[in-house]
């Protein structure tokens, strides 16, 4: 599966190295460049994460339906990310909020997005920066369909049981 994941920090880019060394092809961008940049040239990465300069160019380097993962700080961060992406995507891609963000934001964004055909899920997630080495657990809320189509990135992320699908 193709993952595009925005914001490299130490939760951010263990989740990329994680989805890379389980297979999954990752598109990587960070406000730093060189973040994204040396993280895909890590060879323990074997060659599964792209890096772009841009959050057009992510979009443009993800294939449709798009899943794009949001490793920023809850709140204003991740709203104007959002703000970004809208005019980008297309109906049936999705944004994955995984900042740990306040649920009504959450709720709202939902509406807001399904408007224009997108869909989102609140991935709430732990795990640290002990995250890469034993899996970043998680809770999901969002349309059953949504999590579904995006459990495969969601069960290489977590550890063992470590991820619960928690409804809309």
């Amino acid at each position: 599966m193709q993952v595009g994941i925005v914001g490299l920090g130490r939760i951010g880019a263990g989740m990329a190295r994680r989805l890379a060394r389980g297979g999954h092809q990752v598109v990587a961008w960070n406000r730093t460049s060189s973040v994204a940049t040396d993280l895909a040239a890590e060879p323990e990465n074997g060659g599964q994460v792209t890096a772009v300069d841009s959050v057009e160019e992510l979009v443009a380097a993800v294939a449709t339906p798009r899943h794009v993962l949001l490793s920023l700080p809850a709140g204003d961060a991740t709203q104007e990310l959002i703000d970004r992406l809208v005019p980008l995507l297309e109906r049936g891609d999705v944004i994955v909020d995984t900042g740990n963000g306040n649920f009504r934001d959450s709720a709202r964004r939902a509406g807001e997005l399904a408007e224009h055909g997108l869909g989102f899920l609140d991935m709430g997630v732990s795990g640290g920066i002990w995250g890469l080495e034993v899996g970043f657990c998680a809770m999901v809320g969002g349309e059953r369909s949504v999590f579904e189509r995006l459990e495969p990135a969601i069960a290489t992320l977590a550890p063992p049981d470590g991820y619960l699908y928690c409804g809309p």
